[in-house]
Protein backbone atom coordinates (compact mmCIF):
# COMPACT_ATOMS: atom_id res chain seq x y z
CA UNK A 1 0.00 0.00 0.00
CA UNK A 2 1.44 3.28 -0.65
CA UNK A 3 -0.25 6.60 0.54
CA UNK A 4 -0.04 9.47 -2.33
CA UNK A 5 -1.46 13.13 -1.32
CA UNK A 6 -5.01 13.94 -3.20
CA UNK A 7 -5.59 17.18 -5.57
CA UNK A 8 -8.74 18.02 -3.59
CA UNK A 9 -9.27 20.29 -0.65
CA UNK A 10 -10.79 18.24 1.68
CA UNK A 11 -7.03 15.86 1.17
CA UNK A 12 -8.68 12.41 1.21
CA UNK A 13 -7.36 9.87 1.64
CA UNK A 14 -6.01 7.80 -1.63
CA UNK A 15 -4.73 4.30 -1.96
CA UNK A 16 -2.53 2.66 -4.97
CA UNK A 17 -2.91 -1.00 -4.91
CA UNK A 18 -0.96 -2.75 -7.45
CA UNK A 19 -1.18 -6.44 -8.60
CA UNK A 20 1.93 -8.58 -9.84
CA UNK A 21 0.95 -9.92 -13.27
CA UNK A 22 1.41 -13.51 -12.69
CA UNK A 23 -0.57 -13.50 -8.96
CA UNK A 24 -4.33 -13.34 -8.54
CA UNK A 25 -5.06 -11.47 -4.73
CA UNK A 26 -7.99 -11.51 -2.52
CA UNK A 27 -8.07 -7.82 -0.99
CA UNK A 28 -11.60 -7.67 -0.13
CA UNK A 29 -11.34 -6.77 3.69
CA UNK A 30 -8.79 -4.03 2.43
CA UNK A 31 -11.37 -2.38 -0.12
CA UNK A 32 -14.45 -2.16 1.37
CA UNK A 33 -12.50 -0.20 4.46
CA UNK A 34 -10.58 1.94 1.56
CA UNK A 35 -14.34 2.67 0.21
CA UNK A 36 -16.21 2.89 3.53
CA UNK A 37 -13.36 5.72 4.87
CA UNK A 38 -12.61 7.67 1.94
CA UNK A 39 -14.41 9.92 -0.75
CA UNK A 40 -12.04 8.90 -3.36
CA UNK A 41 -9.82 5.73 -4.19
CA UNK A 42 -7.16 4.73 -7.63
CA UNK A 43 -7.06 0.71 -8.50
CA UNK A 44 -4.26 -0.25 -10.50
CA UNK A 45 -4.69 -3.60 -12.41
CA UNK A 46 -3.75 -5.14 -15.66
CA UNK A 47 -2.05 -2.03 -16.84
CA UNK A 48 -5.69 -0.76 -16.24
CA UNK A 49 -5.69 2.63 -13.95
CA UNK A 50 -9.08 3.34 -12.51
CA UNK A 51 -10.22 6.28 -9.98
CA UNK A 52 -13.65 6.65 -8.00
CA UNK A 53 -14.56 9.57 -6.62
CA UNK A 54 -17.73 9.94 -4.54
CA UNK A 55 -20.03 12.72 -5.27
CA UNK A 56 -22.85 12.71 -3.62
CA UNK A 57 -23.46 9.61 -0.65
CA UNK A 58 -27.34 9.95 -0.05
CA UNK A 59 -28.06 9.51 -3.92
CA UNK A 60 -24.91 7.06 -4.47
CA UNK A 61 -23.29 9.14 -7.40
CA UNK A 62 -20.11 8.89 -8.24
CA UNK A 63 -17.25 9.76 -10.85
CA UNK A 64 -15.41 6.75 -12.22
CA UNK A 65 -12.30 8.09 -14.38
CA UNK A 66 -10.89 4.86 -16.20
CA UNK A 67 -7.08 5.03 -17.80
CA UNK A 68 -6.40 2.37 -20.33
CA UNK A 69 -3.25 1.66 -22.61
CA UNK A 70 -3.69 3.31 -26.03
CA UNK A 71 -4.45 0.97 -28.65
CA UNK A 72 -2.06 2.70 -31.12
CA UNK A 73 0.51 3.48 -28.55
CA UNK A 74 1.34 1.25 -25.79
CA UNK A 75 2.89 4.51 -24.18
CA UNK A 76 0.27 6.64 -24.33
CA UNK A 77 -3.16 6.47 -21.94
CA UNK A 78 -6.66 6.99 -23.06
CA UNK A 79 -9.04 8.70 -20.29
CA UNK A 80 -13.29 7.85 -20.48
CA UNK A 81 -14.69 9.76 -17.18
CA UNK A 82 -18.43 8.75 -16.50
CA UNK A 83 -20.81 9.67 -13.76
CA UNK A 84 -22.73 6.16 -12.46
CA UNK A 85 -25.37 5.74 -9.62
CA UNK A 86 -24.90 2.55 -7.26
CA UNK A 87 -22.37 -0.08 -5.43
CA UNK A 88 -19.15 -0.38 -6.96
CA UNK A 89 -18.02 -4.21 -7.22
CA UNK A 90 -13.97 -3.94 -7.55
CA UNK A 91 -13.81 -7.84 -7.30
CA UNK A 92 -15.80 -8.84 -10.24
CA UNK A 93 -14.03 -9.93 -12.75
CA UNK A 94 -15.69 -8.56 -15.71
CA UNK A 95 -14.36 -4.86 -14.83
CA UNK A 96 -16.09 -1.56 -13.75
CA UNK A 97 -19.36 -2.13 -15.37
CA UNK A 98 -20.08 -5.28 -13.80
CA UNK A 99 -23.10 -3.83 -11.52
CA UNK A 100 -24.93 -3.70 -14.52
CA UNK A 101 -28.04 -4.81 -14.35
CA UNK A 102 -29.02 -5.03 -11.03
CA UNK A 103 -32.97 -5.29 -10.71
CA UNK A 104 -34.80 -2.57 -9.78
CA UNK A 105 -31.98 -0.16 -10.45
CA UNK A 106 -32.23 2.71 -13.15
CA UNK A 107 -29.80 3.72 -16.10
CA UNK A 108 -29.60 6.26 -18.50
CA UNK A 109 -29.56 4.56 -22.15
CA UNK A 110 -26.14 5.36 -22.73
CA UNK A 111 -24.84 2.74 -19.61
CA UNK A 112 -27.05 0.30 -21.01
CA UNK A 113 -25.63 0.87 -24.37
CA UNK A 114 -22.42 0.44 -23.05
CA UNK A 115 -22.85 -2.39 -21.05
CA UNK A 116 -24.63 -4.40 -23.58
CA UNK A 117 -23.97 -2.73 -26.73
CA UNK A 118 -26.25 -1.93 -29.52
CA UNK A 119 -27.42 1.76 -30.07
CA UNK A 120 -29.03 4.23 -27.74
CA UNK A 121 -32.34 4.83 -29.28
CA UNK A 122 -33.44 1.48 -30.50
CA UNK A 123 -36.39 -0.51 -28.70
CA UNK A 124 -34.43 -3.79 -29.28
CA UNK A 125 -30.48 -3.13 -29.93
CA UNK A 126 -28.84 -5.43 -31.76
CA UNK A 127 -25.32 -6.27 -31.65
CA UNK A 128 -24.77 -7.87 -35.55
CA UNK A 129 -27.49 -10.55 -35.71
CA UNK A 130 -28.46 -10.40 -31.91
CA UNK A 131 -31.04 -8.38 -30.37
CA UNK A 132 -29.35 -7.55 -26.42
CA UNK A 133 -31.77 -5.87 -24.96
CA UNK A 134 -35.19 -4.73 -24.52
CA UNK A 135 -35.79 -1.15 -23.90
CA UNK A 136 -39.38 -0.67 -23.46
CA UNK A 137 -41.71 2.51 -22.70
CA UNK A 138 -45.07 1.14 -20.92
CA UNK A 139 -47.21 4.29 -21.54
CA UNK A 140 -50.70 3.09 -22.73
CA UNK A 141 -49.83 3.63 -26.51
CA UNK A 142 -46.89 2.09 -26.12
CA UNK A 143 -46.26 -0.87 -24.66
CA UNK A 144 -48.73 -1.18 -21.90
CA UNK A 145 -48.50 -4.82 -20.67
CA UNK A 146 -44.52 -5.03 -20.55
CA UNK A 147 -42.49 -6.83 -19.67
CA UNK A 148 -44.92 -9.38 -20.74
CA UNK A 149 -45.93 -8.28 -23.71
CA UNK A 150 -44.12 -5.96 -26.30
CA UNK A 151 -45.57 -4.69 -29.23
CA UNK A 152 -43.44 -3.10 -32.12
CA UNK A 153 -44.85 -0.81 -34.68
CA UNK A 154 -44.15 -0.74 -38.29
CA UNK A 155 -41.80 0.43 -40.25
CA UNK A 156 -38.38 -2.11 -41.95
CA UNK A 157 -36.66 -1.30 -39.09
CA UNK A 158 -38.52 -2.04 -36.23
CA UNK A 159 -40.08 -5.19 -37.80
CA UNK A 160 -36.87 -6.44 -38.42
CA UNK A 161 -35.28 -6.19 -34.83
CA UNK A 162 -38.97 -7.74 -33.57
CA UNK A 163 -38.20 -10.79 -35.96
CA UNK A 164 -34.99 -10.86 -34.72
CA UNK A 165 -36.22 -11.64 -30.99
CA UNK A 166 -38.75 -13.86 -32.14
CA UNK A 167 -35.99 -15.99 -34.10
CA UNK A 168 -33.44 -16.04 -31.71
CA UNK A 169 -32.84 -18.38 -28.39
CA UNK A 170 -31.81 -17.38 -24.60
CA UNK A 171 -32.66 -14.52 -22.11
CA UNK A 172 -31.98 -10.76 -22.50
CA UNK A 173 -32.10 -7.90 -20.04
CA UNK A 174 -35.01 -5.63 -20.57
CA UNK A 175 -35.25 -2.08 -19.15
CA UNK A 176 -38.57 0.06 -18.60
CA UNK A 177 -38.75 3.74 -18.95
CA UNK A 178 -39.95 5.59 -15.39
CA UNK A 179 -39.05 8.83 -16.34
CA UNK A 180 -36.12 10.97 -18.99
CA UNK A 181 -33.41 8.43 -19.78
CA UNK A 182 -34.00 6.61 -16.59
CA UNK A 183 -34.54 2.82 -17.47
CA UNK A 184 -35.24 0.63 -14.75
CA UNK A 185 -34.02 -3.16 -15.24
CA UNK A 186 -37.09 -5.92 -14.35
CA UNK A 187 -35.08 -8.87 -14.97
CA UNK A 188 -33.70 -11.24 -18.18
CA UNK A 189 -36.71 -12.30 -20.28
CA UNK A 190 -37.30 -14.53 -23.39
CA UNK A 191 -39.56 -15.26 -26.16
CA UNK A 192 -42.71 -17.82 -25.48
CA UNK A 193 -44.17 -16.95 -28.96
CA UNK A 194 -45.46 -14.30 -31.02
CA UNK A 195 -48.68 -13.78 -33.11
CA UNK A 196 -49.65 -11.72 -35.82
CA UNK A 197 -53.27 -12.98 -36.19
CA UNK A 198 -55.60 -10.24 -37.03
CA UNK A 199 -57.95 -10.27 -34.64
CA UNK A 200 -55.05 -9.88 -32.01
CA UNK A 201 -53.42 -7.24 -34.07
CA UNK A 202 -56.76 -4.97 -34.34
CA UNK A 203 -57.41 -5.71 -30.91
CA UNK A 204 -53.74 -4.36 -29.44
CA UNK A 205 -54.23 -1.65 -32.07
CA UNK A 206 -57.76 -0.62 -30.69
CA UNK A 207 -55.91 -0.93 -27.22
CA UNK A 208 -52.74 1.57 -27.90
CA UNK A 209 -54.12 3.64 -30.60
CA UNK A 210 -51.44 3.32 -33.14
CA UNK A 211 -50.12 0.53 -35.95
CA UNK A 212 -49.01 -2.98 -34.56
CA UNK A 213 -47.04 -5.24 -36.48
CA UNK A 214 -47.07 -7.97 -34.10
CA UNK A 215 -47.39 -9.45 -30.44
CA UNK A 216 -44.38 -10.70 -28.53
CA UNK A 217 -44.98 -13.04 -25.47
CA UNK A 218 -42.23 -12.79 -23.12
CA UNK A 219 -41.88 -14.94 -20.32
CA UNK A 220 -39.61 -14.21 -17.23
CA UNK A 221 -36.53 -16.60 -17.17
CA UNK A 222 -35.55 -17.88 -13.58
CA UNK A 223 -31.90 -18.75 -13.57
CA UNK A 224 -29.28 -18.01 -10.91
CA UNK A 225 -30.09 -15.00 -9.25
CA UNK A 226 -26.51 -13.73 -8.56
CA UNK A 227 -22.74 -14.23 -9.69
CA UNK A 228 -22.09 -15.65 -6.93
CA UNK A 229 -24.95 -18.24 -7.35
CA UNK A 230 -24.15 -18.57 -10.78
CA UNK A 231 -20.43 -18.90 -9.80
CA UNK A 232 -21.51 -21.49 -6.94
CA UNK A 233 -22.98 -23.61 -9.68
CA UNK A 234 -20.07 -24.03 -12.02
CA UNK A 235 -17.76 -24.61 -9.39
CA UNK A 236 -19.67 -27.51 -8.35
CA UNK A 237 -19.82 -28.70 -12.29
CA UNK A 238 -15.96 -27.70 -12.82
CA UNK A 239 -15.43 -30.50 -9.57
CA UNK A 240 -17.57 -33.08 -11.11
CA UNK A 241 -15.92 -32.76 -14.11
CA UNK A 242 -12.17 -32.63 -12.69
CA UNK A 243 -13.14 -35.92 -10.74
CA UNK A 244 -12.78 -37.71 -13.92
CA UNK A 245 -9.79 -38.85 -15.03
CA UNK A 246 -8.49 -37.04 -18.30
CA UNK A 247 -11.28 -34.89 -18.36
CA UNK A 248 -10.50 -30.88 -18.09
CA UNK A 249 -11.99 -27.64 -17.93
CA UNK A 250 -10.02 -24.13 -19.48
CA UNK A 251 -8.29 -22.74 -16.29
CA UNK A 252 -8.44 -19.36 -15.26
CA UNK A 253 -5.38 -16.82 -15.50
CA UNK A 254 -4.85 -12.95 -14.61
CA UNK A 255 -8.13 -11.45 -15.87
CA UNK A 256 -9.38 -14.44 -17.74
CA UNK A 257 -11.80 -16.76 -15.84
CA UNK A 258 -11.68 -19.52 -18.41
CA UNK A 259 -14.61 -22.31 -17.06
CA UNK A 260 -15.28 -19.87 -14.08
CA UNK A 261 -16.54 -16.88 -16.82
CA UNK A 262 -19.77 -16.38 -15.90
CA UNK A 263 -20.59 -13.64 -18.73
CA UNK A 264 -23.48 -14.88 -21.19
CA UNK A 265 -21.28 -15.17 -24.19
CA UNK A 266 -19.76 -18.86 -24.64
CA UNK A 267 -16.81 -20.02 -26.42
CA UNK A 268 -16.81 -23.74 -26.85
CA UNK A 269 -14.31 -25.97 -28.46
CA UNK A 270 -14.99 -29.43 -29.58
CA UNK A 271 -12.59 -31.48 -26.95
CA UNK A 272 -8.91 -30.50 -25.29
CA UNK A 273 -5.89 -31.61 -26.55
CA UNK A 274 -3.73 -33.99 -24.54
CA UNK A 275 -1.11 -31.08 -23.97
CA UNK A 276 -0.81 -29.74 -20.72
CA UNK A 277 -1.28 -26.05 -22.03
CA UNK A 278 1.02 -24.85 -19.65
CA UNK A 279 0.60 -20.94 -19.24
CA UNK A 280 3.34 -20.85 -21.43
CA UNK A 281 1.88 -22.43 -24.25
CA UNK A 282 1.84 -20.21 -27.62
CA UNK A 283 -1.60 -21.21 -28.01
CA UNK A 284 -2.47 -19.88 -24.56
CA UNK A 285 -1.26 -16.82 -24.73
CA UNK A 286 -2.27 -15.95 -28.34
CA UNK A 287 -6.08 -17.10 -27.03
CA UNK A 288 -5.79 -15.50 -23.63
CA UNK A 289 -4.67 -12.19 -24.89
CA UNK A 290 -6.82 -11.72 -27.59
CA UNK A 291 -9.71 -12.62 -25.36
CA UNK A 292 -8.35 -9.54 -23.18
CA UNK A 293 -8.31 -7.19 -26.30
CA UNK A 294 -11.57 -7.70 -27.42
CA UNK A 295 -13.12 -7.15 -24.13
CA UNK A 296 -14.42 -10.66 -22.74
CA UNK A 297 -12.07 -11.80 -19.84
CA UNK A 298 -15.32 -13.08 -18.22
CA UNK A 299 -16.41 -15.25 -21.18
CA UNK A 300 -17.50 -18.62 -20.00
CA UNK A 301 -14.77 -21.20 -22.01
CA UNK A 302 -15.54 -24.66 -22.42
CA UNK A 303 -15.52 -27.46 -24.61
CA UNK A 304 -18.14 -29.54 -25.87
CA UNK A 305 -16.67 -32.97 -24.68
CA UNK A 306 -14.47 -32.68 -21.88
CA UNK A 307 -12.20 -35.57 -21.90
CA UNK A 308 -8.81 -34.89 -23.52
CA UNK A 309 -7.93 -36.30 -26.90
CA UNK A 310 -6.12 -36.30 -30.12
CA UNK A 311 -6.79 -33.07 -32.20
CA UNK A 312 -9.69 -33.88 -34.50
CA UNK A 313 -11.02 -37.30 -33.09
CA UNK A 314 -15.00 -36.28 -32.91
CA UNK A 315 -14.48 -35.75 -36.81
CA UNK A 316 -14.56 -39.89 -36.71
CA UNK A 317 -17.22 -41.97 -34.74
CA UNK A 318 -18.35 -40.20 -31.93
CA UNK A 319 -17.57 -42.40 -28.20
CA UNK A 320 -19.92 -43.76 -26.73
CA UNK A 321 -20.51 -40.76 -23.78
CA UNK A 322 -20.75 -37.94 -25.85
CA UNK A 323 -24.14 -37.75 -24.65
CA UNK A 324 -23.33 -37.48 -21.08
CA UNK A 325 -21.00 -34.79 -22.29
CA UNK A 326 -23.47 -32.97 -24.39
CA UNK A 327 -25.95 -33.05 -21.00
CA UNK A 328 -23.30 -31.48 -19.55
CA UNK A 329 -22.98 -28.63 -21.93
CA UNK A 330 -26.49 -28.09 -21.47
CA UNK A 331 -26.09 -27.69 -17.70
CA UNK A 332 -23.51 -24.85 -18.10
CA UNK A 333 -26.03 -23.31 -20.73
CA UNK A 334 -29.16 -23.79 -18.11
CA UNK A 335 -26.38 -21.80 -15.34
CA UNK A 336 -25.55 -19.33 -17.88
CA UNK A 337 -27.91 -18.45 -20.39
CA UNK A 338 -25.64 -17.34 -22.93
CA UNK A 339 -26.55 -14.73 -25.57
CA UNK A 340 -23.90 -15.47 -28.11
CA UNK A 341 -22.21 -19.15 -28.51
CA UNK A 342 -18.62 -18.91 -30.28
CA UNK A 343 -17.42 -22.28 -31.87
CA UNK A 344 -13.78 -22.70 -31.67
CA UNK A 345 -12.71 -23.89 -35.53
CA UNK A 346 -14.99 -25.70 -38.20
CA UNK A 347 -15.55 -29.03 -35.84
CA UNK A 348 -16.88 -27.12 -32.74
CA UNK A 349 -19.47 -25.45 -35.12
CA UNK A 350 -20.78 -28.64 -36.81
CA UNK A 351 -21.26 -30.98 -33.61
CA UNK A 352 -22.70 -27.99 -32.17
CA UNK A 353 -24.80 -27.36 -35.04
CA UNK A 354 -26.01 -31.21 -35.11
CA UNK A 355 -25.95 -31.45 -31.41
CA UNK A 356 -27.60 -28.35 -29.62
CA UNK A 357 -29.72 -27.59 -32.70
CA UNK A 358 -31.92 -25.02 -30.19
CA UNK A 359 -29.51 -22.99 -29.98
CA UNK A 360 -28.38 -22.34 -33.61
CA UNK A 361 -29.68 -18.89 -33.74
CA UNK A 362 -26.67 -17.94 -31.42
CA UNK A 363 -24.31 -19.87 -32.75
CA UNK A 364 -21.04 -18.02 -34.33
CA UNK A 365 -17.71 -19.43 -35.64
CA UNK A 366 -14.40 -17.72 -34.53
CA UNK A 367 -10.61 -19.28 -35.40
CA UNK A 368 -9.37 -21.85 -33.33
CA UNK A 369 -6.28 -20.73 -31.49
CA UNK A 370 -4.17 -24.39 -32.25
CA UNK A 371 -5.09 -22.92 -36.14
CA UNK A 372 -4.03 -19.29 -35.56
CA UNK A 373 -0.62 -19.70 -34.12
CA UNK A 374 0.20 -22.31 -36.89
CA UNK A 375 -0.61 -20.83 -39.80
CA UNK A 376 0.74 -17.53 -38.77
CA UNK A 377 -2.95 -15.32 -38.42
CA UNK A 378 -2.15 -13.73 -35.35
CA UNK A 379 -2.22 -10.43 -37.03
CA UNK A 380 -6.03 -10.94 -38.27
CA UNK A 381 -6.98 -12.99 -35.00
CA UNK A 382 -8.38 -9.83 -33.37
CA UNK A 383 -10.43 -9.10 -36.05
CA UNK A 384 -11.55 -12.56 -36.41
CA UNK A 385 -12.70 -12.67 -32.79
CA UNK A 386 -14.61 -9.63 -32.98
CA UNK A 387 -16.55 -10.26 -35.67
CA UNK A 388 -17.44 -14.10 -34.08
CA UNK A 389 -18.27 -12.29 -30.69
CA UNK A 390 -19.57 -8.89 -31.44
CA UNK A 391 -20.56 -8.96 -35.24
CA UNK A 392 -18.63 -6.05 -35.89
Amino acid sequence: MEKMKADWPAQPLILLIKTAMDDIANHTQKFIEIFALSRHFRLVTNRRQHVFALLDLEHEIFLHAGIVPHKSDTSGVACFPRLRRGHIDPFDSRGLQSHMPTRGQCYTREEISAAHGGGTIEYLPTVGDRVVCACLRTDPNYNPAAPRVILPGRGRDIERCAGVLCAQRGPIPVYLKRAPNAWEHVGYYEVEGFSQSSADIARYEAQTGRAVAMAIYMRECVTAASTNDKKDALFELAENIRSHEDWWVFPAQDAIQGFMGTDPIFIVGDQPSNSEWLPSHPNRIAFYEHLQRVGVPNAHLTDLYKKRGKSGTLRGVLPNDFHDHVSLFRREVEILQPTRIVALGHLAHRLLIQHVTEWRPALSRMWHFAYVVRYGKLSQYEANMRRAIWGI
